[in-house]
């Protein structure tokens, strides 16, 4: 199983319907997202079966970041039983984003 790449809003409500829930919010030109990438990599790997991991390109379904009021890349959300509980904009530390998911896995 790979990260899941949202290319629809209706894609992406139904993926909130998982308990835990993180959303990467990226563009493929931006240098900071593309640094990022291979943290939202481990996540992935390191929290398999545990949450929900997607991507979201914001060239190519940017309506999904308009619903999401992103106005800043990388930017990633984590939502919890359908409800945005955590948004870490900008770059961000591998040990800052695994300690989010721990509080929202309790």
């Amino acid at each position: 199983m790979e990260i899941e790449e949202i290319a629809a809003v209706s894609q992406f409500e139904n993926i909130l319907r998982e308990k835990v829930v993180l959303v990467d919010f990226f563009a493929e030109w931006h240098m900071q997202c593309l640094t990022q990438a291979p943290i939202l990599e481990d996540i992935f790997s390191k929290f398999k079966g545990k949450l929900k991991v997607c991507r979201v390109n914001v060239d190519e379904t940017g309506d999904v970041a308009v619903k999401c009021k992103v106005n800043s890349l990388p930017s990633l959300v984590i939502f919890k039983d359908g409800q945005e509980v955590c948004r870490m904009n900008g770059c961000f530390r591998q040990e800052e984003v695994e300690k989010k998911i721990m509080e929202m896995l309790v």
